[in-house]
């Protein structure tokens, strides 16, 4: 059997959970998202307004929703005209050149713990970020690549490490 305790307690977050709904369920119903995500026709001029996504299947809310932008395609970039991640950054780059984009942090102190279990490991203690902007990685970038085409190396696979060097 259970102690009378357990079955207080229960009772008791049973009977706050009610009470909580009551209070909040207003409150949610007046501040809750006014957007409409009816399920009607994309073409339907109604569309024009709040609404985002539709059923994919018209009269079928349990069928995929999409978004009104791209009803008969999936988005294929993040950005118009960006295919590769390299399009990516250099758009960033020309609409944020000031904003911070590398960081980096100066190790200040290694030290080497060890475990209960018997084994090491090393304990970094870190300095404050430095911060490179766009156009200071967009500038790098462009030197690296312009050294490489003047080595005659065109194509290049690398596997950096999430280092700066």
């Amino acid at each position: 059997m259970t102690s009378f305790s357990t079955v207080f307690a229960l009772t008791f977050i049973r009977l706050w959970t009610v009470i909580y709904e009551i209070v909040t369920w207003p409150l949610y119903y007046i501040f809750k998202d006014k957007r409409n995500y009816a399920p009607i026709n994309p073409q339907d001029p109604v569309c024009q307004g709040d609404v985002l996504a539709v059923p994919t299947l018209e009269g079928d809310p349990a069928s995929p929703w999409r978004n009104l932008k791209s009803m008969r395609t999936l988005t294929t970039s993040p950005l118009p005209g960006c295919i590769t991640l390299d399009d990516l950054f250099y758009q960033c780059a020309e609409k944020h050149p000031g904003r911070p984009c590398l960081g980096t942090r100066e190790v200040l102190k290694k030290e080497m713990l060890a475990q209960p279990n018997g084994r090491h490991f090393q304990k970094l203690t870190l300095g404050n970020y430095t911060w490179e902007t766009f156009a200071q990685v967009h500038r790098r970038i462009d030197n690296f690549g312009y050294g490489l085409a003047e080595l005659g190396l065109f194509a290049l696979t690398m596997h950096p490490r999430t280092q700066r060097k």
